[in-house]
């Protein structure tokens, strides 16, 4: 079963860079309405490691970085 977004929901980015300048237009959920910044991530996109956390907070889409909130 296809999500609603469908085939064409599916991004083919080469690389996270690509992505994340796709993600910075996108307009396809309502969080674009509400959102002041995209909070993408940042690091080594080679780490052996990676830290997952919940949705950003309001600090976070304020300063357009994760993890910075309480």
């Amino acid at each position: 079963m296809e999500d609603e977004l469908g085939k064409e929901g599916f991004i083919h980015a080469k690389n996270l860079a690509e992505l994340q300048a796709f993600m910075e237009e996108c307009h396809k959920c309502p969080l674009e309405k509400t959102r002041n910044n995209l909070v993408f991530g940042s690091g080594n996109p080679k780490a052996k490691v990676m830290v997952i956390g919940e949705a950003p907070g309001a600090e976070e889409d304020l300063q357009g970085k994760p993890f910075v909130g309480r």
